[in-house]
């Protein structure tokens, strides 16, 4: 059983289990006509459930839609300087440099925290005990990046440490239909869902390991859910439950307002063709809050939500080939300002970074000899090249 939660590990970035249904919907609500005003109108409903009468908030702010929704849904109800945001990154990074722009146009309270002003230990993570079945999250390099630079945001706002954290999870998923394929049946939308979040370290798995199998045994015997595809639930029951759990690195409470489920409704009853490439989002974030929305965006390659001009447009297009290049050949092209977080560049900016995933190689490498597995040094290798990668493997090292 540990050894194929390792496996599961290895492939998905997480062990598979029954399905955390950690969502709902609205019965009241369901086959409601859709509309931009309904949506909004829900939207302010919700948010001023969740705050109850509570005058400030932390948010913390990134250079993309779902947290710049939330910042744009909260400033219809709370003064601008008691929306407390923050980020962390590096200069260079688009959802480092554009947050500041965000902040200057709104009046908010906003502190940054540069990765070079972070540092990690081993013992830091060791000393917690984490287990493969407790643990908040099976990144444990990045969740204690992500909570130390969390930390320190808190301390540079110098706010009441025990207010709500109000977070933008969920808002990419249930606006746009990335993954909701009405015609596939279970068996394969579990192979869609093995391929798609595969960490493709083909030489480590045992030739009986078969991840897709594994997916179906779990729900062949459960119902779909009514409102949503084979695919959709795959991906918030399996998924979306441990992104859930690993964005909560502060002790505050956290809200999360597109989980909702009259938010939730409102956006499934949407046409299926509007919830495809993000154009339910954007459309309603131009609609309501353009002055926002018009400053850059990450997803645009820091272009902001509007028409592009014939240069704009030739410009993105040679970018989304160049990634794609990038991604497929595993090559460096892309000839412009995005930089990506590679393991690599973290090891120059954070202090302790790098022997945070040396240590965590060297005992991931023992577990996994005991278990009759083996990395070997070329697959390592090539892993380390990816960042997520890179800290998953580390990580195994430093589970009891």
């Amino acid at each position: 059983m540990y050894k194929d939660k390792i496996l599961d590990i290895i492939h998905f970035g997480y062990p598979l289990r029954e399905g955390e249904q950690f969502f709902s919907f609205d019965p009241q609500a369901l086959n409601e006509p859709f509309s931009y005003k309904h949506l909004k109108k829900t939207l302010l409903s919700e948010c001023e459930k969740l705050l109850d009468g509570k005058q400030e908030v932390i948010l913390p702010l990134s250079g993309g839609l779902d947290s710049r929704l939330i910042l744009s849904l909260l400033l219809e109800l709370l003064p601008a300087k008691n929306i407390h945001a923050f980020n962390y990154g590096t200069d260079g990074q688009l959802d480092f440099d554009i947050p500041p722009i965000i902040a200057n146009k709104t009046g908010i309270n906003f502190e940054q925290v540069n990765y070079k002003n972070i540092s990690i230990s081993p013992d830091q993570i060791i000393n917690q005990h984490y287990s493969i079945d407790t643990a908040p999250t099976h990144n444990l390099v990045g969740f204690h990046v992500t909570k130390e630079a969390s930390i320190q945001a808190l301390r540079k706002l110098a706010v009441d440490p025990s207010m709500d954290v109000w977070s933008g999870f969920l808002g990419d998923r249930v606006f746009s239909g990335m993954w909701s394929d009405s015609n596939l049946n279970l068996e394969s939308a579990c192979d869609q869902f093995s391929s798609s979040y595969a960490n493709n370290a083909r030489s480590i798995f045992p030739s009986g390991y078969n991840p897709a199998n594994k997916l179906f045994s779990l729900y062949k015997s459960k119902a779909r859910i009514d409102q949503i595809t084979w695919s959709e639930q795959l991906e918030l029951e399996q998924r979306q439950s441990r992104v859930r759990a690993s964005l909560q690195v502060l002790n505050n409470d956290y809200k999360f307002l597109f989980e909702q489920p009259s938010i939730l409704t409102s956006l499934f009853n949407a046409p299926s063709d509007l919830r495809k490439n993000s154009k339910l989002q954007k459309t309603f974030c131009l609609k309501y809050y353009s002055e926002i929305f018009k400053l850059p965006v990450t997803s645009n390659f820091g272009y902001p939500l509007r028409k592009y001009s014939f240069q704009e447009k030739l410009d993105r297009y040679q970018r989304l080939a160049y990634s794609k290049i990038d991604s497929r050949f595993n090559t460096h092209l892309e000839p412009f300002k995005r930089i990506k977080m590679t393991s690599q560049r973290l090891k120059g900016l954070i202090n302790g970074y790098d022997q945070v995933l040396e240590e965590g190689y060297r005992k991931a490498q023992i577990k996994l000899r005991e278990l009759d597995m083996k990395i070997s040094n070329e697959e390592l290798e090539r892993m380390k090249k990816n960042r997520s990668k890179s800290e998953m493997i580390a990580s195994l090292g430093y589970f009891i």
